[in-house]
């Protein structure tokens, strides 16, 4: 499909996957607007592989929205055996780093 970040179905070479660091925890705090919410958080999102594992979740409280993303890198070449997990593993990250949550605001009183 053409909204995948790798789009080969195998290889027949190793793929050289140059992650920055071996070990990635983010975290954000978005403090929203007096009387507005999340419509509906995320559940908690976990994926793993031989390559790495990937886990993001989304809390709200006292009016900010937050965050926490961890990617933890295990390899920096993909064998053509692994690539096929790899792929589904990397194109599942990029759709959860592209998720949108969308805010409600409250009637007023």
């Amino acid at each position: 499909p053409a909204n995948e970040a790798l789009s080969y179905e195998s290889r027949k070479h190793p793929y050289e996957y140059w992650p920055w660091a071996d070990s990635l925890i983010q975290e954000i705090e978005v403090k929203l607007p007096a009387g507005y919410a999340p419509m509906d958080l995320p559940n908690v999102v976990e994926y793993a592989s031989p390559i790495g594992d990937y886990s993001v979740r989304y809390s709200f409280a006292a009016g900010a929205l937050n965050g926490r993303r961890v990617l933890i890198n295990r390899k920096s070449v993909v064998s053509p055996e692994e690539y096929a997990d790899f792929k589904k593993f990397y194109n599942n990250v990029v759709k959860e780093d592209s998720r949108q949550i969308l805010l409600k605001k409250s009637p007023s009183r």
